[in-house]
């Protein structure tokens, strides 16, 4: 029983120290370096009020991929600027919403 439990034992310990030494070369983006992340906003006028996007896009450290952090907010004084039947509109915000 020992003869087969040491090596696995072993084995296991092995492989977690190079899933940690690989997780340990991978770098990702200096957050205060201010040409590696990029602010985009957005602004819309619709039938229920105006909405107001936010996000922030910054690198994964994959070559192909980017990360984006959005902000959503809708329905901004429906009740005023809307065009939609009454009951769809009111000057409360219809959704928050955070990607």
């Amino acid at each position: 029983m020992i003869k087969r439990v040491l090596p696995l034992i072993a084995l296991l310990t092995f492989t977690t120290s190079l899933i940690a030494e690989n997780n340990e070369t991978e770098v990702l983006e200096d957050m205060s370096d201010p040409l590696a992340v990029y602010t985009r906003g957005g602004l819309g006028i619709s039938n229920r009020g105006i909405n107001i996007k936010m996000g922030l896009e910054y690198k994964s450290g994959d070559a192909n991929k980017q990360n984006m952090h959005v902000l959503e907010i809708k329905g901004i004084g429906g009740e005023a600027i809307g065009w939609d039947g009454g009951y769809a509109r009111s000057n409360s915000i219809d959704s928050l919403r955070y990607r």
